[in-house]
């Protein structure tokens, strides 16, 4: 049976880092930081584009763990993406909302789903703070009500999610191909019309 809580019912939540200027002298270790731009508006990480920067040694409690959802917490797009662990060690940009679900309830693939949905992002977007860049108070993300129904009903909408996100992946695959195939053919009628005009 489905029920509803607050988000921080069901999930620690912590602001991402401040990246700062280090000491004179600190030593600086290579890091994977995650920034908005690689968060996609389909609610994955780009790991590809992940960029490594210097920062003083990081504690754990600072770096990523494999099921995190990464929330934006900036800017008016305030999308959610699962961690999966793709990288040994991962320190999240101050512009992001950690949020480490309570897997005994909620998956964190259903979380950044249910975060993604047109209603959540109606509720972030009449939440937002600042006159210029709007940023999300975590006062606001505490409290987020989340719909919260049985492990197994999770499990299906994930998976339904999942083919959603693979069969639309194909779809552009196959616009971009035959537009390929129709500036091919374009170009050889050209080609064909200026030969045969010799």
């Amino acid at each position: 049976m489905q029920h509803d809580e607050r988000l921080n019912a069901v999930a620690e939540i912590r602001p991402g880092y401040t990246v700062r200027r280090p000491e004179r002298g600190a030593t600086l270790f290579p890091y994977r930081f995650l920034q908005i731009k690689d968060v996609s508006a389909d609610g994955r990480i780009s790991v590809g584009g992940v960029s490594v920067i210097e920062l003083p040694g990081m504690s754990d409690r600072y770096l990523a763990w494999d099921g995190d959802v990464v929330l934006i917490g900036r800017g008016n797009r305030n999308h959610a993406a699962v961690y999966q662990g793709e990288f040994e060690e991962l320190v999240v940009g101050a512009q992001f909302w950690v949020i480490r679900p309570k897997r005994s309830q909620v998956l964190p693939q259903y979380l950044a789903w249910f975060i993604n949905q047109p209603r959540t992002q109606q509720y972030f977007a009449s939440r937002t703070h600042g006159t210029y860049i709007g940023m999300i108070q975590k006062e606001a993300v505490m409290e987020l009500p989340v719909a919260v129904p049985p492990l197994e009903i999770q499990k299906q909408i994930v998976a339904v999610h999942a083919l959603t996100l693979r069969e639309q992946s194909l779809m552009e695959g196959l616009k971009s191909r035959r537009a390929e195939l129709v500036s091919e053919l374009c170009s050889q009628a050209v080609e064909q019309h200026s030969t045969g005009s010799k």
